[in-house]
């Protein structure tokens, strides 16, 4: 991973990066309308997670309604873009979405050519980061339209660069942000929500969930990372040759069976009950 400094910054970056084998923007399709309405980052082979409102997004998008008592209804296809050289994209289908009960994270079923795989993936963290500690968020801030019956996707791929300012093991509050989140001074723009953020070591701590711009000439954005540990409780319902025939294992029981994907997997815990706890001590400040 490059070297940045922490005074917050925001720059364009080519997709054909190693990045962009990592991160997937995501694009929304009903018939002749589109959206590019978010980014993810792979963690498993076939799964992808990025933030839980993206679907929100989508039904609003889309006119997807629920209506009392009868079952919500709308259609529409979920891309997940795969930008792996100059040349190549890779166009996975969406078919499934797993969101966190307690959390603005979610995980996505990527279905695709068999010969992509395997896919690269990042490593994770689920320690946070220090307050005062850089971070590096990505993400496709880019558009989406149809040219008759091609779909044109524009990546505009961001790099933001800035510092942890505040770590929320629990919540930041009940309204904006009621999860395990940072409050950091990057800048994210719209359809980087659900794009990965790294650490100064270059493992992924979080997913981009929202940003909030400055009011005031010399004020800093303020903007949030939902915690990416809670992805560990997920089923993605993918086969695994660990499991044969069983779809239904959490991402734990992945990372358990694979150490070298996670740093930190040893403060997570299942509980008897099914729930949780996780050992959420911040790591040291930076020296």
């Amino acid at each position: 991973m490059e070297k940045y400094s922490k005074q917050p910054a925001f720059t364009s970056t080519n997709p054909a990066q190693p990045i962009g084998r990592l991160a997937l923007q995501l694009v929304s399709h009903a018939g002749e309308v589109c959206h590019s309405m978010g980014s993810a980052v792979l963690v498993a082979p076939g799964v992808a997670a990025t933030a839980a409102h993206i679907m929100d997004s989508c039904k609003r998008a889309h006119g997807f309604e629920e209506r009392q008592g009868a079952p919500p209804h709308g259609d529409w296809t979920l891309h997940a873009f795969q930008f792996g050289s100059e040349v190549e994209v890779r166009d996975f289908l969406v078919d499934r979405m797993t969101a966190s009960e307690f959390s603005d994270v979610a995980i996505l079923r990527l279905r695709g050519n068999p010969d992509w795989a395997p896919l690269l993936q990042p490593m994770l963290t689920f320690r946070p980061p220090a307050i005062g500690e850089r971070v590096v968020g990505f993400g496709y801030a880019g558009r989406a339209s149809i040219n008759g019956q091609t779909l044109v996707v524009e990546p505009g791929a961001h790099t933001s660069v800035g510092e942890v300012i505040e770590v929320f093991p629990r919540a930041r509050d009940r309204l904006l942000a009621p999860y395990p989140c940072l409050h950091v001074n990057c800048r994210f723009d719209d359809a980087m929500s659900g794009g990965p953020v790294f650490t100064e070591d270059g493992a992924v701590c979080g997913v981009i969930s929202r940003n909030m711009p400055p009011f005031a000439e010399g004020e800093s954005h303020a903007s949030v990372v939902s915690l990416i540990w809670p992805i560990v409780g997920l089923s993605p319902h993918v086969p695994w040759e660990e499991r044969p025939g069983d779809e239904t294992f959490m991402l734990y029981d992945y990372y358990a069976a694979n150490p070298q994907l996670v740093k930190d997997l040893h403060r997570v815990a299942r509980l008897p009950d099914g729930s949780w706890k996780i050992d959420m001590s911040p790591a040291p400040a930076p020296g």
